[in-house]
């Protein structure tokens, strides 16, 4: 994965109306219903050849529902990679408060 793909990015719903979302969300709300809330079967992400395949982790399979939701919903999605320590501030900045208030807590 190159530097780049760790960049924030964000996606707009005009962008991916056209490649089938609709079939995703279709997807989704289909499994849903059959299965609630199990990721079983488990989701893979499939390649062009026979044997080319992994199984989607719970987290990123929680990640693509969210993502399609706020699409459907005709929401812009951002994704923004975080380090798993955050500074005062961009925790502040996460949460929408200053950093002092992170600081009292």
């Amino acid at each position: 994965m190159s530097a780049q793909a760790l960049d924030q990015h964000t996606y707009l719903p005009q962008a991916v109306e056209g490649v089938g979302l609709a079939e995703v969300v279709g997807f989704l709300d289909a499994h849903e219903r059959r299965c609630g809330d199990r990721v079983e079967p488990p989701y893979l992400l499939v390649g062009a050849g026979e044997h080319d395949q992994v199984e989607l982790p719970a987290e990123v399979h929680a990640a693509l529902e969210q993502v399609v939701a706020a699409l459907q919903a005709g929401r812009a999605v951002t994704v923004a990679p975080q380090a798993t320590m955050l500074t005062t501030q961009q925790a502040a900045d996460l949460l929408a408060v200053s950093r002092p208030t992170v600081r009292a807590g």
